[in-house]
Formats: C-alpha cells, structure tokens, sequence
C-alpha cells in the first residue's frame, strides 16, 4: 500500500474532489451484481455529522457532512457538506435526489423526517 503522504498529495491535491468522486462511482457502478437485488433487501442510511477538531475555539460550528452511506457494507455512498446558515433539513433532500433509491430502504433520523 502508498504511505500515508502519498496517498495526501494524490487525493489532496493532484485530483479534484469531483474527479475522485467520478472515479469511484464508475469502479463501484462496474462492481454491481447482474442479477438485480431483491426489492428492499439493501438499506441506504442519512445521517450528518460534524468533522472532529472542526470546531475552532471559543465556536460552536465546525465543518457539518450529510453522508448517505450502506451501514451492512459499511461504504459511504456520497457526502456532501452542510452550508453554515443551512442544516441537514435542506441538505438531504439534494442527497436523495443524487442516488437512485428505487427499491432500496432509506433510513434517517429526527432530522430528515
């Protein structure tokens, strides 16, 4: 495996977010099993956290992401960060809009109800 450096200035500054984002999605959407899963049996979880050692001192916001992620595979689907005057209220909606969720269970918690 590269270093832990290695790994930084790849993923940190040779390669955008978004172009690393369109390379995962198309090394996972070729993973997919041919024979489509039985209708309901994957669950795609939302939940939105704030990033440790985020929050400056004497703040009370650091940086906030809404993640929807596959708890059984344990593989984040997609994050996107929370805007400061925004919450996970208006942000999950985007998130469920970007994936295809048909026949897949989407979970959350008293935020996104």
């Amino acid at each position: 495996m590269p270093h832990y450096s290695t790994w930084s200035r790849v993923l940190g500054h040779a390669m955008s977010p978004e172009e690393d984002e369109g390379v995962l999605s198309q090394f996972f959407a070729a993973e997919k099993p041919s024979k489509s899963p039985r209708r309901g049996s994957i669950q795609v979880c939302l939940d939105g956290k704030t990033l440790r050692g985020t929050i400056p001192a004497g703040q009370s916001h650091g940086v906030h992401l809404m993640a929807a992620y596959l708890p059984e595979q344990g593989v984040v689907l997609m994050q996107v960060q929370v805007g400061e005057k925004t919450n996970e209220i208006t942000t999950a909606p985007k998130v469920v809009q970007a994936l295809d969720l048909r026949g897949v269970v989407a979970t959350g918690d008293a935020m996104q109800a």
